[in-house]
C-alpha cells in the first residue's frame, strides 16, 4: 500500500469521525482492529474487533453535541506507522461522571497513530 493511500485511509476515518458518521469511520478497518486510548502515558481504554469498536463508536454518539479533530500534521515514523497530529474540539451533550458537565467544551491535543495491514486500517492508538 503506498504512503498516500494510508494518509487517505486515515483522513477519511477522520472525517467520518468529524461527522459522526459511524459507518464511514468503520470503512477502512480491518475486522480485527484494534483500538487503544491512552492518556498520560496509561491505557484507559482498548478494544478489539471491528464489532466491539463499532458498539463503543455508537455508544460515544451521545455524549457529545459536536466533535472536531483537526489536522496538526502527518508523518511517518515507521514504514507501517502513521501519526496524525491532533487538536481535538467537543461540546459536552450531558453531564459525565467525571465531572464534565452538558454544554462543557474540551479541547485536547494529541496525536493518533494509525497502522495497516491487507490496504486497511489495523489499529488505531489516540494519544493525548
Amino acid at each position: 500500500m503506498t504512503p498516500n493511500k494510508k494518509i487517505q485511509l486515515a483522513l477519511n476515518y477522520i472525517e467520518a469521525y468529524n461527522h459522526m458518521n459511524v459507518a464511514g469511520m468503520m470503512a477502512p478497518l480491518s475486522e480485527d482492529v484494534t483500538f487503544l486510548n491512552i492518556s498520560d502515558g496509561q491505557v484507559n481504554m482498548e478494544i478489539q474487533g471491528k464489532e466491539a469498536f463499532q458498539k463503543q463508536a455508537k455508544d460515544t454518539l451521545a455524549l457529545f453535541t459536536e466533535r472536531q479533530q483537526n489536522v496538526r500534521g502527518i508523518q511517518f515514523e515507521e514504514t507501517d506507522l502513521l501519526v496524525v497530529q491532533i487538536d481535538y474540539e467537543a461540546t459536552v451533550a450531558q453531564d459525565l461522571p467525571n465531572g464534565l458537565k452538558a454544554g462543557d467544551k474540551l479541547k485536547l491535543e494529541g496525536l493518533s497513530r494509525f497502522s495497516f495491514q491487507e490496504g486497511r486500517i489495523s489499529k488505531i492508538e489516540d494519544v493525548s
